[in-house]
């Protein structure tokens, strides 16, 4: 089954926590509940959504700092963010100035990808009052609010994004906790780079047990050594097999999702495969797919929970797909593939990275993918 659907498909950009107690600071949590019982540190969301002028004030931060073209759907529109929170797919952590005048001087997001499973969005400060900390307060906000989803076994995996020419966003991600599990590509056309590929380190704080807990996984051998080592960076235990029932002849009930909605934005092409997909469908959907013109790269999250995931593995890496990420997940694990345009080997930024472990993990994919 193919279908064509929004962001809520692209894999994101993971990392993992041990405990239901996520690790903020004693001195973050009493500044957190001074700003609480002041009303200046607030959250909106499905039970206290954003109004539209509080949304429109929330753009006009982002833009601030980042300008006019901010590649974040999200921010397209008052209204499209005060929907994104009214849904409860997305969390506004607000920091604001004074009781008088309520203006957002810190601003970070939340998104609910799937049940039990968050990812950590942009965060941003005002030109004025950066320095003073309050990143470290946004991000303690939105720890302190999953800590208490954690307790009631609501969360399993928070997942983050650092690029990898900001070891600052890294060392921010290693402080609290967040652990490396691959590297994926973004390209920014009209924002950041200017059209540049850049790497994205992808990380993860692993809270719910079912994540460290034992799985079998599908994997060629060629992968394996790749899937063992980021699920001992994260504490869990994976085996690997490569004996996957045939396909040939089976009714073919797997499911194949393209999402092109940050195609024009961010470059990219998502394509998310879970089940029993042929390798014509596979082929159709990320390699001879007419609507993947224009993408600079695509990008394939694979099921491989599954046992056809082993073949649509080989498949892709026989097709020029290399290793992005092994994403822990709360009842399936995966593991994303991608493949750039060649229009992108000319102009990738340098990697700098924070961490000895992230180091050691790109070291390994160097050495699996022959680059």
């Amino acid at each position: 089954m193919l279908s064509h659907h929004g962001h809520g498909s692209r894999p994101g950009i993971y990392a993992h926590a041990a405990a239901a107690t996520l690790p903020v600071a004693p001195e973050l949590r009493t500044e957190l509940a001074r700003l609480r019982a002041c009303g200046l540190a607030q959250v909106r969301n499905s039970d206290s959504p954003l109004t539209v002028p509080e949304a429109a004030r929330i753009i006009e931060l982002f833009r601030s700092v980042y300008g006019d073209t901010y590649p974040l759907s999200e921010l397209s529109s008052p209204e499209r963010l005060v929907e994104k929170t009214r849904a409860g797919h997305w969390h506004s952590f607000i920091i604001f100035d004074s009781p008088e005048s309520m203006l957002p001087i810190a601003h970070a997001g939340l998104a609910a990808l799937a049940p039990g499973e968050f990812e950590l969005g942009k965060l941003v400060v005002s030109p004025a009052d950066q320095g003073k900390g309050l990143s470290r307060l946004a991000t303690a906000q939105r720890l302190e609010f999953l800590e208490g989803l954690a307790a009631q076994g609501l969360v399993s995996v928070v997942t983050s994004e650092a690029l990898t020419s900001h070891t600052r966003s890294q060392r921010n991600l290693d402080r609290v906790g967040f652990l490396p599990n691959g590297f994926l590509f973004d390209v920014y056309n009209d924002y950041f780079s200017r059209g540049s590929r850049e790497t994205v380190l992808s990380t993860a704080l692993v809270v719910g047990p079912a994540v460290r807990g034992h799985r079998k996984l599908y994997i060629p051998e060629r992968l394996a050594p790749l899937i063992r080592t980021v699920a001992a960076i994260h504490g869990a235990e994976r085996s690997v097999s490569q004996d996957g029932l045939p396909q040939q002849g089976l009714e073919h009930a797997g499911e194949l999702s393209v999402d092109l909605s940050d195609r024009d934005t961010f470059g990219g092409a998502y394509v998310s495969v879970k089940g029993w997909v042929s390798q014509d469908e596979l082929r159709g959907a990320c390699i001879a797919n007419p609507d993947l013109e224009g993408a600079l790269f695509v990008s394939v999250t694979v099921d491989v929970s599954h046992p056809a995931a082993c073949r649509q593995l080989e498949f892709l890496s026989e097709s020029g797909f290399v290793f992005g990420c092994h994403l822990l997940g709360h009842s399936v694990d995966s593991v994303v593939m991608q493949r750039a345009q060649p229009s992108l080997a000319t102009s990738v930024r340098g990697v700098q990275l924070h961490s000895p472990v992230s180091r050691e993990l790109l070291a390994m994919i160097r050495l699996v993918e022959g680059f």
